[in-house]
């Protein structure tokens, strides 16, 4: 089976590759050119070039492959770089699902906890709840 991971330059994704690879996966991984190219190093990976942010580099990634883990992500704490987590964490992740629909793959997405709205031992956090005034709730 051959498996596209994204973010696989990161501690996340790296890992999930290095678990693929010794389980035998086949693994494809999607990699931005100005990705530090360290972390894959001696692994027998094929490297897909391409962006999250880029549907037609994702759509081209996912060709061929049976299931996709979506580990890449912007991490930021703060709310200084609401576009680029917007730009990466939410219409790359459209990206993902769709091309990986469109493959027919299976779709495995990791996520962050800036998908939650902040919440109280009372009163967990979910997709849909956030305090307002504190964090902004589309």
């Amino acid at each position: 089976m051959q498996c596209l991971v994204t973010g696989s330059t990161g501690l996340l994704g790296n890992n999930v590759v290095r678990q693929l690879l010794a389980a035998g996966k086949s693994v494809r991984v999607l990699a931005r050119p100005t990705s530090d190219p360290r972390p894959l190093a001696g692994l027998d990976v094929e490297i897909a070039a391409g962006d999250v942010r880029d549907v037609e580099s994702i759509r081209q990634a996912c060709q061929g492959i049976q299931s996709v883990i979506h580990a890449a992500g912007h991490v930021h704490i703060g709310w200084q770089q609401a576009e680029v987590h917007g730009a990466i964490n939410v219409e790359g992740t459209r990206h993902v699902a769709l091309a990986a629909r469109e493959a027919g793959a299976k779709l495995v997405h990791v996520s962050t906890v800036n998908a939650l709205g902040l919440g109280r031992l009372e009163q967990p956090a979910d997709e849909e709840t956030g305090l307002p005034g504190i964090v902004p709730v589309p």
